[in-house]
Parts: structure tokens; C-alpha cells; sequence
């Protein structure tokens, strides 16, 4: 990820996090300054499959 997690049970809760229904980042995560990467993260952790992108999406991705 685009971050460094200091704990293993922080690890931990921010997998959880990014598995519920509305895709939570950790609070140490900056949205703003990662918009791009955010955005990225978010469709591919979309809880309908046929929403994230294909492969030759993700590679044609900036």
C-alpha cells in the first residue's frame, strides 16, 4: 500500500477496513495528497466484481 503500518494488529484492522462495504482507509492515509492511488484502491476493492477494472485497465492506469 501507499503506507507503512507500524503493528501487526494495525495491519490487521486496516485490511478490515478496506473489506467493508464502505472501503474505510486508515486514518493515516492522505486522501487528498493520494487522490489518484485512492481513487485506484477504491475500484479495485469494489465489493461488485464486474465494477473493477480489467487487467489492460490497471496497466493503462497513470
Amino acid at each position: 500500500m501507499c503506507h507503512s503500518m507500524e503493528t501487526a494488529m494495525e495491519r490487521v484492522k486496516s485490511i478490515q477496513a478496506l473489506r467493508s462495504a464502505s472501503v474505510e482507509f486508515p486514518t493515516n492515509f492522505d486522501e487528498k495528497e493520494l487522490e489518484v492511488e485512492a481513487t485506484l484502491i477504491r475500484s479495485m476493492l469494489d465489493h461488485i466484481p464486474k465494477l473493477r477494472p480489467s487487467a489492460a485497465d490497471l496497466l493503462g492506469h497513470p
